[in-house]
């Protein structure tokens, strides 16, 4: 240890360095941050790839907000993956809820029967946090490529805010445009209540679509 470390500092400014930390363990990556400033230590936390950031959390002595602070920056899909339930629910309620969208090719290998999309942020969580329409275009797309014929999508917006009135503008100037050959389209809204209240778009595949 008392040689790697040092070693660590001299190639700090390289590209080098996140590989060389990964191969620090557990005691080793503690002590090595542990002897660096507040200051330098969340620099050095902030460069590197997702999966080592989780590897800090669990691995160096970290404050809860500093912890946090690490979670609500991660973007790689598979490194949040490997946080803790707990962690996974602070990601959840404030994390960026485009991640997963944005890498939803990475979840589908098969066709797939049926999918549902509950759109805007948590309730519970930070609301400026939200899906966009942008991805979720995208990602409806992707959907309707990997859906079996005689499968369903069904899709719950909210207009009610501005990030979810752009969805629900965008995704019907989508789906009117959808081939009747390939898809029967049903578009649902509560008649008794204002235009803000929720709505639900129905998509049946019924032919090949490309």
């Amino acid at each position: 240890m008392k040689n790697k470390l040092p070693y660590i500092d001299k190639i700090m400014a390289t590209k080098s360095k996140a590989r060389v930390i990964s191969t620090l363990n557990s005691e080793e990556l503690r002590d090595y941050l542990d002897k660096k400033t507040d200051k330098e230590k969340k620099e050095i936390i902030k460069n590197l790839p997702d999966k080592l950031k989780v590897q800090c959390i669990y691995d160096v002595r970290l404050s809860k907000e500093e912890v946090n602070n690490i979670i609500l920056e991660l973007k790689d899909i598979n490194a949040i993956l490997e946080l803790s339930p707990d962690h996974l629910k602070v990601w959840r309620q404030y994390g960026d809820a485009q991640v997963i969208s944005e890498n939803i090719d990475n979840y589908i290998q098969t066709k797939i029967d049926i999918s549902i999309f509950n759109l805007g942020y948590l309730p519970v969580g930070d609301h400026k946090f939200t899906t966009k329409d942008d991805t979720t275009l995208k990602t409806i797309d992707k959907i309707l490529n990997n859906l079996n014929i005689n499968g369903y999508v069904a899709i719950v917006m909210y207009p009610g805010h501005e990030e979810g009135l752009k969805e629900y503008q965008s995704i019907k100037l989508f789906v009117k445009d959808l081939p009747k050959k390939s898809f029967t389209v049903g578009w649902y809204k509560m008649i008794n209540h204002n235009f803000n209240a929720p709505a639900l778009c129905w998509i049946e595949k019924v032919g090949e679509y490309a």
